[in-house]
């Protein structure tokens, strides 16, 4: 009965320690680049803008993930809810993961990353202030804006100055940010 307990509490362990299939989050938190998509000063400035919002009102975190996929059955592989839960984004259930996949881009010759979908999980907390239907479009506008010119970086910093004058205005009736893409592809 010792061996068959020891046994056991064995495979438990061995189970227990196996490594998770989810990658850790990068010490910087807010962007995780897994996809080397943007460059390193637009992960600057959303872990600035967005530490700044949790920092300065202790709540939401807006949490970026990319991957590189090869094609739509890849982006299967992960878990948007075992994502937000591993990363534990957000203080009280108060957090959004924007999770956008992206493919080589063969058809430049430079290398370059091409957005090819997003998938978001937001805090049950956080939802009833942005709707899912709202958030959605909210995306969809910003993340695909014609003045973005399928250049990620400015994909993702309008989404991330849209998003962050959203819970400005509507959760802590602040003064939005205000931004000129055109100045930020300037500073690229």
């Amino acid at each position: 009965m010792k061996k068959l307990l020891s046994l056991v509490i064995l495979t438990l362990t061995l189970v227990s320690c196996q490594k998770s299939s989810l990658p850790k989050p990068y010490n910087q938190f807010y962007v995780n680049d897994y996809a080397d998509a943007l460059m390193t000063y637009t992960e600057r400035e959303i872990v600035s803008y967005n530490r700044y919002l949790y920092e300065t009102y202790g709540e939401i975190q807006i949490v970026y993930v990319t991957f590189l996929i090869n094609d739509e059955k890849d982006i299967d592989k992960y878990d948007k809810t075992e994502l937000f839960r591993s990363f534990k984004i957000g203080k009280n259930d108060m957090g959004l993961l924007v999770i956008l996949y992206f493919s080589k881009d063969d058809t430049s010759e430079y290398e370059s990353k091409q957005l090819e979908a997003y998938a978001i999980e937001i805090g049950y907390n956080l939802e009833p202030y942005l709707p899912i239907p709202s958030l959605s479009n909210l995306i969809e506008e910003n993340l695909y804006h014609e003045d973005n010119y399928d250049i990620p970086d400015l994909m993702v910093m309008r989404l991330n100055y849209e998003l962050l004058n959203h819970f400005y205005v509507n959760l802590y009736e602040e003064t939005p940010i205000v931004y000129d893409m055109d100045v930020y592809f300037d500073e690229l």
